[in-house]
């Protein structure tokens, strides 16, 4: 079932992976059309796994600071994102966290900008700690979602 919201967006709504959602990621994919692939919830044990990959990268980027900059926490989404996408780390819905991660960045631009370094760090903590990064799918930059 195709989904029209507002922004242009489309949503392709299927029940579950297989025999309906693979031709559809399939075809997304030949013709080369950006979309987030939204098939996983927050309590599978890849995207708990995620979780706790992400959350040792920004207590390991924080090196025992108690707080981080914007420009850190920039840093810190890329090197998840390169740790998801070109580094040893493979998961299956990684493609779709990197895009989750750059929506975190999003929002941590134009709504948190007011946020002072421990703050900051602890809010991203929580987000990682309580699983939650899939909140910030609304700041996707991106036309389909399936």
């Amino acid at each position: 079932m195709l989904a029209q919201g507002s922004g242009g967006r489309i949503a392709i709504l299927v029940r579950n992976l297989g025999a309906l959602a693979n031709p559809i990621t399939d075809e997304l994919a030949n013709e080369d059309i950006s979309y987030f692939n939204g098939l996983f919830s927050d309590t599978d044990p890849e995207f708990t796994e995620f979780d706790a990959f992400a959350l040792s990268r920004v207590t390991d980027a924080a090196s025992g600071e108690k707080g981080v900059s914007r420009s850190v926490a920039d840093e810190i989404t890329d090197s998840i994102s390169d740790g998801l996408l070109i580094g040893s780390r493979r998961f299956m819905y990684g493609r779709s966290y990197a895009m989750l991660l750059a929506a975190l960045r999003k929002h941590l631009k134009i709504d948190c900008i007011a946020m002072g370094p421990s703050e900051r760090f602890d809010y991203i903590v929580s987000i990682f700690s309580e699983g939650s990064l899939r909140r910030f799918s609304d700041y996707l930059d991106v036309g389909i979602s399936r």
